[in-house]
């Protein structure tokens, strides 16, 4: 293959690669309005549930019937734990707003740098088919179109790629959280027979670590989402976790709302254990597709070199 050409099909990945991160960017900016407005609700919701906690702590006569009656401690928990699982949610959410953030930066660096390749493919291609219409090519059209194939087919495999890093990182976390929870689980289990402070320490530790790990795989999900859609019609991903905090939303309430029971443990393992193997199944796929399009590449190269030498 030529130099010309290298440049070529060199130029066009430039132009994918721009289109690419464009399409990248305007997703993260509708995410990021969502966040953001997420936030905001969630910082109001915040202040009304801790303004109910100091008023049942405040209650005079109220309150000492109500604890005459032993509702008080009751309530009293159940709305420390509301302002618990609303914490949890506004700090979740300004961590992804503020990782969001910062990939964004990031962005508009990588398309600084690609930010003229269109008008370059367009005049190297130009270039190319002068050089070919001065060599009087009898097949400089079927050339040219094959040499945009093959720069097709680069550029899918180049997404397909990157989407497959995504995934093995989301996998990777979802794997430490898995492992986290499991020995919370089983120290939990000797926590139910009288562990002691030590056992429950440990425990908590545990749960403390899967907690860290789901909201990094939860980060690491968004930006899975954003490699998926690059692929656009040639994959079809049933992971429905594009925009928003849904998976790990669901996974902190569920032990917010009895931090202690086993069974939550238990639930929350196999919550995570799930989105690995969703994550891995889309990964296999996705390995499947890179071989297709390889395949697709060879045959491309091939045909380009018997265009190129059956005119010499």
């Amino acid at each position: 293959m030529d130099k010309l050409t290298e440049e070529l099909l060199i130029a066009q990945e430039n132009v994918k690669t721009h289109q690419r991160l464009e399409r990248e960017k305007n997703l993260m900016q509708h995410e990021l309005a969502d966040l953001r407005k997420k936030l905001a609700d969630t910082q109001t919701k915040l202040k009304v549930e801790k303004d109910d906690v100091e008023k049942l702590e405040s209650m005079s006569l109220a309150n000492f019937f109500q604890t005459v009656i032993g509702k008080k401690d009751e309530k009293l928990l159940e709305e420390k734990q509301d302002v618990a699982r609303v914490q949890l949610v506004f700090e979740q959410t300004s961590n992804a707003i503020t990782g969001l953030e910062k990939e964004s930066d990031m962005l508009e660096i990588r398309i600084s740098q690609v930010r003229n390749a269109a008008s370059n493919y367009e005049k190297l291609k130009q270039e190319k088919f002068d050089l070919l219409l001065a060599e009087n090519h009898p097949q400089k059209t079927d050339i040219l179109a094959t040499i945009d194939q093959i720069g097709q087919l680069e550029s899918e495999k180049k997404e397909i790629e990157e989407a497959l890093t995504a995934g093995s990182k989301v996998s990777a976390a979802l794997s430490r959280a898995e492992n986290a929870l499991d020995k919370a689980k089983n120290w939990g289990t000797v926590d139910m027979f009288g562990g002691g402070l030590l056992t429950t320490s440990i425990k908590h530790s545990h749960m403390d670590d899967a907690k860290a790990d789901v909201q990094e795989a939860q980060h690491l999900l968004r930006k899975f989402s954003f490699e998926l859609d690059d692929i656009g019609h040639a994959f079809d991903t049933d992971i429905s976790i594009s925009g928003g905090l849904t998976f790990a939303d669901y996974f902190f309430d569920g032990l917010i709302s009895d931090w202690f029971v086993q069974d939550k443990i238990h639930q929350s393992l196999e919550e995570v254990t799930s989105m690995n193997e969703k994550v891995r199944s889309t990964c296999d796929e996705l390995a499947h597709l890179f071989d297709e399009v390889t395949t697709l590449e060879d045959d491309a190269i091939k045909v380009l070199e018997k265009l190129i030498i059956a005119a010499k």
